[in-house]
Formats: structure tokens, C-alpha cells, sequence
């Protein structure tokens, strides 16, 4: 049995959070899912989360950052 890491809010709550754009940086990700910046870094770095970069920024999509309210984190 997998073990699964939920974050602090709910799918509902996210996206009612989520101010109409299509990419969000990490600051603002590790926010809206009641995390810190770090623990959102580390799950980036191992492959987790997916991001796309602009520049220098790494940004994480909307449906990533409502994917992960809804279904969660899988244990490392």
C-alpha cells in the first residue's frame, strides 16, 4: 500500500483560491497549497511536480497545482 501525503486544503478550496492565470510561481504554488516553498522545491526535484520554465522562473501550471490538491503526494 502506497502512502500518500494530502496537502492542507482541499481541490474546492484551491481553485476558488486560484486568480484566473495559467502558471503560478513557486511562492505562490507552496502558498495556495498551505506548504512551504522548500517542501515544494524538493518534490520538484524529484520529479513529482511538473514545472515549465521562463527565463530563469520555474513556473508550475494551474491543472498541476489542482492536481495536486486533489489527489495529493505520493510518500518518497
Amino acid at each position: 500500500m502506497r502512502n500518500i501525503i494530502l496537502y492542507s486544503v482541499s481541490m474546492s478550496t484551491i481553485a476558488m483560491q486560484l486568480p484566473a492565470r495559467l502558471q503560478y510561481p513557486i511562492e505562490e504554488g507552496a502558498e495556495l497549497l498551505g506548504i512551504s516553498k522548500h517542501t515544494l522545491i524538493r518534490d520538484i526535484r524529484r520529479g513529482m511536480v511538473k514545472t515549465s520554465r521562463y527565463g530563469k522562473r520555474v513556473l508550475i501550471p494551474r491543472d498541476e497545482l489542482l492536481r495536486l490538491a486533489a489527489e495529493g503526494m505520493p510518500a518518497a
